[in-house]
């Protein structure tokens, strides 16, 4: 299983899905599920955002961790700065995000 999970940061890493910027690292996972949306890391937790493309907007799906109100509404600003790119590496991994 070790094996697994190292092949899997591996291939993960020759990827271009994540995005670091504000203090935080905005990802968006190959294998990942709909509906489409970017998790957000921080140090202090992990925020998942939704991407809806068609509103040009963002919205908070989930929160892991303790992360501050601040914090939350930094996330969601730094995901709305790089909504064009996120939405493309969505699309390239999952389709449309329609």
């Amino acid at each position: 299983m070790l094996a697994k999970a190292i092949a899997w940061v591996y291939n993960l890493e020759e990827t271009v899905s994540s995005i670091h910027s504000g203090g935080f690292r905005l990802q968006v996972f190959p294998d990942d599920h709909r509906p489409p949306h970017v998790h957000v890391f921080s140090p202090s937790g992990q925020v998942i955002c939704l991407l809806h493309k068609a509103d040009r907007c963002v919205t908070v799906d989930e929160i892991r961790g303790k992360v501050a109100s601040s914090a939350v509404r930094k996330a969601l600003d730094e995901v709305a700065r790089h909504f064009d790119a996120l939405v493309e590496m969505w699309e390239y991994y999952h389709g449309s995000c329609d």
